[in-house]
């Protein structure tokens, strides 16, 4: 999975947890979450969403509040963890 297909799933999550319109912010990879109105609740909410919806597992080291000021270290984390899902699916089978 992409940059721009993780955005695609992300956007609406972060758009509703935030409660923002869509005329009210364009998301961007440089959008600071923080910024936007994401708080600390709202931070579990996401992770939890993203948890369900792409079948990943954060690790307690990688959350960390830098991960939300730049969506772009969110997605790039996302992109990595992506692409690790089958071996650790694997790894788990066995």
């Amino acid at each position: 999975m992409n940059e721009q297909q993780i955005m695609t799933i992300l956007n609406p999550m972060i758009t509703r947890i935030v409660k923002l319109s869509a005329t009210d912010h364009s998301l961007s990879l440089e959008t600071n979450l923080f910024e936007i109105g994401l708080d600390s609740l709202g931070v579990m909410e996401l992770i939890v969403d993203i948890e369900n919806q792409l079948h990943v597992v954060f690790d307690d080291d990688e959350l960390s509040p830098e991960l939300f000021e730049r969506l772009s270290a969110l997605v790039s984390l996302l992109v990595q963890k992506l692409l690790t899902v089958p071996q650790q699916q694997e790894a788990g089978a066995a």
